[in-house]
């Protein structure tokens, strides 16, 4: 255990510098990683408490990243808060994500969409597979954020009273 409470995953500097500042200000250890190729043995070798994942990152994306922690046995239960400037005007704030949530984040964690078919499906042609939900976050926070409230969730997902 590395000791970090919170490992942001973001490469845009004035946002990663002001989630910093609040979160350190707050007591929290925290560390910073600018992109998504290595994020996932960034966050095996650290082990944090919470990440804090953008969407759009350079050379892995954040839904690529959080797909593959998901995947990985070890690392699954670690808390993900995401932060998107996708649908921002339609999450407006926080959301918490659940396992049967219908809310998916902007549409950004939908199950993926079947092949374009012209035929209608019956029985000698099935209707495509939905396939299965796309990984997601325990918590989606739209940017620009409020730090109140990147305060509050980031404690509620720490287990700290607000």
């Amino acid at each position: 255990m590395s000791g970090i409470d919170i490992l942001l995953i973001e490469d845009e500097p004035n946002i990663a510098e002001a989630v910093r500042f609040i979160l350190m200000r707050e007591g929290w250890r925290l560390e910073i990683w600018t992109e998504g190729g290595q994020a996932l043995d960034r966050i095996r070798a650290l082990r944090p408490r919470l990440v804090i994942l953008d969407v759009m990152l350079p050379a892995q994306s954040g839904l690529e990243v959080l797909a593959a922690l998901r995947a990985d046995p070890e690392l699954a239960s670690t808390q993900v808060l995401m932060l998107t400037a996708r649908g921002g005007a339609s999450l407006g704030g926080a959301t918490r994500l659940g396992k049967g949530d219908a809310m998916a984040g902007a549409g950004l964690f939908d199950a993926p969409e079947p092949a374009c078919t012209d035929a209608a499906p019956d029985a000698a042609h099935p209707a495509p597979d939905r396939g299965t939900p796309a990984a997601r976050p325990d918590f989606v926070m739209a940017k620009p954020f409020d730090n109140d409230e990147l305060r509050r969730v980031v404690k509620e997902m720490l287990g700290q009273p607000a």
